[in-house]
């Protein structure tokens, strides 16, 4: 599992980011998160159905910018706790 924390990275600036739509892809691609106190861990399964390669590049949108990352932490804190409450 990787954690949520802070990777230099080259990110595109230009783009509008979604933390909805990063991890809604992120999810797609295979990929996944678990919730130990309040940090955030990203993972995904070493069963062939993620593209390693892919999904890497995929996490590096976040891994290289602190406001990106704690957006969607912030989002799946949310997710979490409202599923908690229902």
């Amino acid at each position: 599992m990787i954690a949520l924390q802070e990777h230099p990275a080259i990110v595109r600036d230009d783009v509008t980011f979604d933390p909805g739509e990063w991890l809604t892809r992120y999810v797609e691609l295979g990929g996944g998160y678990a919730i130990v106190g309040d940090a955030v861990w990203l993972h995904w399964l070493l069963n062939g159905a993620a593209e390693e390669a892919v999904i890497r590049s995929h996490e590096r949108i976040v891994r290289g910018d602190a406001d990106r990352r704690n957006a969607v932490k912030a989002l799946i804190m949310e997710r979490v706790s409202r599923e908690m409450v229902e």
